[in-house]
């Protein structure tokens, strides 16, 4: 008798699982407005050096949430860019919703491309993964090499040599 139950329900849970949706994308990239005072850090003006003054500055993200919820999570500092948490004023749907919905995989790809993109359309651009971690090849590390102030640098040698 159990033998009927269980395989009755085996089967049913079989047939739901043919029957389920092919799996829905829902990955979307977004463009915020930034308020142009976003143009007083350095970081910013230095990541856009082709920028076009006369274009406004933007954020470019990823999320697998509704855009309009990671918008109001970016404001309220929850998982936020400290750029968009300060300086963001709206979602620019006219940058990015022909784009969305997309897999993991290309949305992560597009955010990058969309930022590139946007750069060389002279947008100032923050975000896109552009100005997370720069990459220190061996030029700009010999740059800061020989920017560190001779005090300074003895102090990190000592620090390093202390090995417990």
């Amino acid at each position: 008798m159990w033998r009927g139950l269980n395989r009755s329900r085996n089967s049913a849970r079989d047939h739901k699982r043919k029957e389920a949706p092919a799996k829905t994308f829902h990955h979307s990239v977004y463009v915020i407005l930034l308020d142009p005072a976003v143009l007083q850090h350095r970081s910013i003006l230095r990541l856009n050096p082709n920028r076009d003054p006369a274009k406004p500055c933007v954020y470019v993200g990823m999320t697998g949430l509704a855009v309009q919820d990671r918008f109001q999570n970016h404001k309220k500092g929850e998982k936020s860019a400290w750029v968009v948490e300060r300086c963001g004023l709206r979602l620019m749907p006219e940058l990015y919703e022909y784009l969305n919905p997309m897999p993991f995989e290309a949305a992560a790809q597009m955010e990058k491309d969309l930022a590139e993109d946007l750069r060389a359309e002279g947008y100032t651009v923050a975000g896109g993964t552009q100005d997370r971690v720069p990459s220190l090849g061996p030029t700009t590390l010999a740059g800061l090499e020989r920017s560190v102030s001779p005090n300074r640098r003895a102090m990190c040698d000592r620090r390093s040599s202390r090995q417990p």
